[in-house]
């Protein structure tokens, strides 16, 4: 089809389809809008840090010693009790709610092993 090079400028460019190569798939624009942003949640709470560290030391301290692990585990037990009360008040300002559970669980645990 020979139309003349004045005649292609004249139709604009909605008119003339760009030319597709053999094997190769279209290619379409990518999406306008952006995409979605998950919400992080905010730094760890200090109070279940301390509650697991505390939950650990009682358990390593508490098995050759005896008291240290019920004071230790005490500690971790209210620790991770009142970790869990403020992030969870706190609506997503403050993470580490699994490192409370984790220290809160662990010093029940030890705590009544040491009761029995």
């Amino acid at each position: 089809m020979n139309v003349p090079v004045s005649a292609e400028i004249e139709k604009g460019h909605s008119e003339i389809a760009p030319p597709v190569a053999e094997g190769v798939a279209p290619w379409y624009p990518p999406p306008s809008y952006p995409p979605s942003r998950v919400k992080a949640p905010g730094s760890t709470d200090g109070r279940g840090i301390a509650s697991l560290i505390a939950a650990i030391a009682g358990i390593v301290l508490g098995l050759p010693m005896g008291i240290p692990g019920v004071v230790l585990g005490t500690l971790a037990y209210f620790l991770g009790k009142s970790a869990v009360r403020r992030i969870d008040s706190s609506q997503g300002a403050l993470g580490g709610r699994g490192v409370a559970v984790t220290g809160w669980c662990s010093a029940s645990w030890r705590w009544r092993s040491d009761l029995w």
